[in-house]
């Protein structure tokens, strides 16, 4: 699998209800993105952006051992990879595999934000 986007992630279709969640109050839900998928891989940092309309991440590679997955939360967003370039939206993830390349253009009219997960492999 070269990239994975997942769309609509407020449906509850394959989700898995929960009473008490993490010894919350009442019930709810959760659905999961990824399981035992990223298993060679540790979690390196999260970061938070956000781009004006307009703005853009420049189309950069990642070094072998580098995954990154992008989380939209707001706004609406051109993602260009090496072989292909597709609309992004809230609720939408993208992952690029160690050794690709990925860039991000603000094509709203708002700010673009989203949670940028880079993930190195446990061995190095």
């Amino acid at each position: 699998m070269d990239k994975l986007v997942l769309r609509e992630r407020g449906d509850k279709e394959g989700a898995r209800v929960v009473e008490a969640m993490h010894n919350g109050v009442g019930k709810g839900w959760y659905k999961p993105i990824f399981e035992n998928q990223l298993g060679a891989h540790k979690l390196c940092f999260i970061h938070y952006a956000e781009l004006p309309p307009g703005s853009s991440c420049g189309l950069h590679r990642h070094s072998p051992g580098c995954e990154e997955l992008w989380y939209v939360v707001e706004g609406k967003g051109l993602v260009k990879t090496d072989t292909e370039e597709y609309e992004m939206k809230p609720h939408d993830v993208h992952l690029v595999k160690d050794g690709g390349f990925h860039g991000i253009k603000n094509i709203g009219d708002r700010e673009l934000k989203w949670l940028c997960i880079n993930l190195i492999r446990k061995d190095e």
